[in-house]
């Protein structure tokens, strides 16, 4: 529930992440590839770049967030990892509450 918050609260800020998509090409994302994710692009094939300074990640766990489905331990902590790290990166590292309003907004739901 909260990558989902977190993927929708970027979307509504204008800063939506293409996650099913290649950056550039647009090829469909292969789960069993790795890939580098550039913040104003999105997911460029890896390759060991020096000096690369875009997180590394599955195309299994693009896939995951796109779906905001987590079948595995290994999936929710690199769609974790990875959200910390744009979200970083568009707030340029201030601290967003994000866990916190998923509660209270869960909270005001319960009350109805």
């Amino acid at each position: 529930m909260l990558r989902r918050f977190e993927v929708g609260l970027l979307a509504a800020l204008g800063y939506a992440l293409p996650l099913t998509r290649e950056a550039g090409g647009g090829a469909a994302i292969d789960p069993d590839a790795r890939y580098h994710y550039a913040f104003d692009q999105g997911a460029r094939p890896f390759a060991a770049e020096p000096g690369a300074r875009w997180p590394v990640v599955r195309g299994a766990t693009l896939l995951a967030l796109a779906e905001s489905r987590y079948p595995d331990a290994e999936t929710a902590a690199e769609a974790k990892r990875l959200m910390r790290d744009v979200l970083d990166h568009y707030l340029d590292s201030r601290r967003i509450e994000s866990r916190r309003i998923v509660a209270d907004l869960q909270a005001l739901d319960a009350e109805r």
